[in-house]
């Protein structure tokens, strides 16, 4: 059974982290996060991930997708805030220290 997982920060590294979730068989990537709305367009357009799986606000994504875990590949600065809301509800959470 795959995790199901919200991949936040659609920079370089979250992307290589959604490529790499979707390559394998124990991850289903269930939402991309990222405050750019443009990041989230190249993502949808290039990597094909469905635009209703995209969101510009994590709590947003968590509350409408059915997440086990969060990869956070945000920017450094974001890091806390961002693990804080995933840890808050429960979630796995995954992130590369700076």
């Amino acid at each position: 059974m795959a995790i199901e997982v919200v991949i936040a920060g659609m920079g370089h590294r979250g992307r290589d982290w959604l490529k790499e979730a979707r390559a394998s068989e124990r991850f289903e990537v269930v939402a991309a996060v990222d405050v750019d709305r443009r990041a989230l367009d190249t993502v949808s357009d290039e990597l094909e991930i469905p635009s209703e799986r995209c969101f510009t606000d994590l709590s947003q994504a968590l509350d409408q997708t059915r997440s086990k875990a969060v990869i956070v590949a945000t920017p450094p600065d974001c890091h806390a805030s961002t693990c804080e809301t995933a840890l808050l509800r429960g979630l796995a959470v995954m992130v590369e220290k700076p």
